[in-house]
């Protein structure tokens, strides 16, 4: 099987990539610069395709020199940026999105499977947020998302092109992407453990949802592998931890307690954050697709403290 990546050298893509190759699938990472943000020995087995998510034809060649067969959409402006660059993440985010599917519409692509997030719903949503509740967002970002969500199963409707999505929470990596205003839930392990101290841009009772990338990375694998005639729906909600800033915070501190933990709240930021629910009702993906996370919070900030440690960050199954 011959797969695209958009964005494949970035947070998830370059993860994503280990146990694609794995499966013996040729990969192709479409991105616009050639390191990725994660090595791997499975990196080495990949091809790389310079191109922009922006430019037609730039995919469209992508998909035909190579013969794609499937393609993982994760090609994005994250959050914090896409609110200083509002412009370019209307190009990246939305055309770029459109751009994709139409190359795949063009080019026979058997499914496009994408990233999207729960900045898609907005402030004031009753917890557990359920899967199909009101969809107001209060970054450009979440409204790039939903858009992008209802482009891909216009595709579907209008095309049968097999499109699947997953609305995942604030991704927790060791050194995970810098560009989203979720980026402090991994940039604390990484300060705590170089530097010993840590200051927060949001307020110690800020609450949001987040997910390992280690589990993430399984649910775009499960998804994939999901049968079509299982799948009631054609985007997803996934879920694995309800935090607070004070709850990871003392998670690090169990590990480094000699760390500097600090609040001062961004008023951007903490709108952006303050609009997140804590808790998010996944049963549609434990029933489709047998979704589970598998990390709690200690274990993942063992898991993250330990890999900073050894300098060794691929966490895929």
């Amino acid at each position: 099987m011959n797969v695209l990546i958009t964005g494949g050298m970035g947070n998830l893509g370059s993860r994503l990539l280990i146990p694609l190759v794995r499966r013996k699938y040729q990969v192709v990472l479409f991105d616009g610069r050639p390191d990725p943000l994660i090595s791997s020995p499975e990196f080495e087995k990949t091809l790389y395709f310079e191109g922009d998510v922006t430019n037609l034809e730039s995919i469209i060649q992508a998909v035909h020199q190579h013969e794609i067969d499937v393609i993982f959409h994760l090609a994005s402006l994250l959050s914090a940026q896409s609110e200083r660059e509002s412009n370019l993440a209307w190009e990246i985010n939305m055309t770029g999105t459109r751009n994709v599917l139409e190359a795949a519409r063009l080019g026979g692509v058997s499914r496009v499977t994408f990233s999207s997030s729960l900045a898609t719903y907005g402030p004031g949503i009753k917890e557990p947020l359920e899967i199909d509740a009101p969809m107001w967002p209060a970054s450009l970002y979440g409204v790039t998302k939903v858009a992008s969500e209802c482009l891909g199963n216009y595709y579907h409707l209008r095309f049968g092109m097999d499109f699947r999505s997953i609305r995942f929470p604030t991704l927790v990596a060791p050194r995970g992407a810098s560009g989203a205003a979720s980026a402090f839930c991994s940039a604390i392990f990484v300060e705590a453990f170089e530097k010993g101290a840590f200051n927060f841009e949001v307020g110690p009772d800020a609450t949001f949802p987040a997910i390992y990338i280690g589990d993430a990375i399984r649910a775009f694998l499960l998804l994939f592998d999901a049968p079509n005639e299982r799948l009631s729906r054609r985007v997803y909600n996934v879920h694995g931890l309800g935090l607070s800033a004070r709850e990871l915070a003392n998670a690090v501190l169990r590990i480094l307690p000699e760390t500097n933990i600090t609040y001062t709240p961004n008023p951007t930021l903490s709108v952006i954050v303050d609009s997140w629910p804590q808790f998010i009702d996944d049963s549609m993906a434990r029933i489709d697709w047998d979704w589970e996370a598998d990390y709690d919070l200690d274990r993942m900030a063992i898991e993250i403290i330990t890999q900073l440690r050894n300098r060794s960050y691929n966490e895929n199954p």
